[in-house]
């Protein structure tokens, strides 16, 4: 019989799935904002070969959880990038605050060690709760990208979230 305020226990299975869904989570996100050389040779052509996670960790420390995933794409063409990417993300009830940084690594082929192409980026993201409304809220979203071109802000967005 467990008492209120006694420490719920959590399964084996659930911090899996939990670790898993933050795993996908960096993951698609990271090869969404991948840059694309400039270089068409070192371009991933897509469908791609094969795709596999090299490494993974989750860490959540008080109100902020970080995940570092590192997974290699091999294109069909045979070129291969590597991504090892960094979210630390830290919900408040006011504000959720998002911090991807990413090193990609670019190869001409499968078998390269040397990378042909490096690129570093950092995307901090500012999601400010707005107030609720019926069914919804209407939240600011302040963006800005950070990488060896210099700092990109666009312009502040409107994002409308459904409760």
């Amino acid at each position: 019989m467990r008492l209120l305020g006694d420490p719920v226990p959590i399964s084996p299975k659930l911090i899996e799935k939990v670790e898993a869904r933050a795993v996908l989570l960096v993951q698609f996100l990271a090869e969404a904002h991948a840059p694309q050389p400039r270089d068409p040779r070192l371009t991933l052509a897509y469908p791609l070969a094969s795709r596999r996670t090299l490494t993974y960790r989750v860490n959540a420390r008080g109100d902020t959880t970080e995940t570092q995933v590192a997974f290699e794409s091999v294109g069909r063409n045979g070129v291969k990038r590597v991504i090892d990417a960094l979210l630390r993300w830290t919900p408040t009830d006011r504000a959720d605050e998002r911090i991807l940084t990413t090193h990609t690594q670019g190869f001409a082929s499968r078998d390269d060690v040397t990378p042909a192409f490096r690129f570093i980026q950092t995307i901090i993201i500012d999601n400010i709760k707005g107030t609720p409304e019926t069914g919804c809220r209407w939240d600011d979203l302040f963006m800005a990208v950070v990488d060896e071109t210099g700092v990109y802000r666009p312009p502040v967005a409107r994002v409308k979230t459904f409760l």
